[in-house]
């Protein structure tokens, strides 16, 4: 399925629903979240677990308060999706705002997204592995994680294993140019590149526990103001 300049006055722009595969939504646009589409469960059952999964699909140009490219309300999980130049314009997550926590991002592509807080991806809540991604050019206004943030303001929120991702030229209006977290797991065989963070922790800023860096590689990332941690910085 194709969506093309679609729109809505609050949430969806291109689609509200749970488990899309192979669709593509191009300059869509919602005022309050999800600028392409709004993942949700088929009802509204608290009780009723269900995990909404998006595969193979493509945000382009989509734009909302928060969630430019997707907004996920109940528990999500992204295999093989690609979002470029999707824009928060006064929120988090420039490519996907998750308000619970996530199981998976895996295989995905975020270039050129923006927003105030998590560039690429904001996740209120844990976001369990964040594997084989790369991550271009996503930068903020303000706020953490020019890639990847997973504070929800809590401070116990934790990113699992961080596998097989690469991030490269991303910039954080405050700490972690490509992650933020309170609590990061291991962080295996990935490719931090020219990432820059305005205060600390041009590539990684870890506000409590870091688990194991390994077979990983940091080049000419930057830390500003606060220069502590010009690649990592854990508190």
């Amino acid at each position: 399925c194709v969506f093309r300049s679609c729109s809505s006055d609050t949430y969806g722009g291109g689609t509200y629903c749970c488990d899309v595969v192979d669709c593509l939504y191009t300059n869509c646009t919602a005022t309050t979240g999800g600028g392409g589409a709004y993942g949700d469960m088929k009802n509204n059952n608290a009780s009723v677990n269900h995990t909404n999964v998006f595969i193979r699909c493509v945000f382009k140009d989509c734009t909302s308060a928060s969630g430019g490219g997707l907004y996920g309300a109940k528990m999500l999980a992204l295999t093989n999706c690609t979002f470029t130049g999707c824009r928060a314009t006064s929120g988090s997550g420039g490519g996907l705002w998750s308000t619970t926590p996530m199981e998976t991002i895996s295989g995905c592509s975020f270039d050129g997204c923006t927003a105030k807080d998590g560039g690429g991806v904001q996740v209120n809540g844990n976001l369990g592995m964040l594997t084989n991604c790369t991550f271009v050019s996503c930068s903020l206004s303000s706020g953490n994680g020019g890639a990847v943030n997973t504070r929800n303001g809590a401070k116990d929120d934790k990113l699992g294993c961080v596998a097989d991702c690469s991030f490269t030229g991303c910039v954080a209006g405050w700490g972690g140019g490509g992650l933020f977290a309170d609590h990061m797991g291991d962080v295996i065989r990935c490719a931090f590149t020219n990432n820059i963070a305005q205060s600390s922790g041009g590539g990684i800023f870890s506000a409590n526990i870091l688990g194991v860096v390994e077979d990983s590689i940091f080049v000419s990332n930057v830390a500003r103001s606060a220069a502590k941690g010009g690649a990592i910085c854990a508190n």
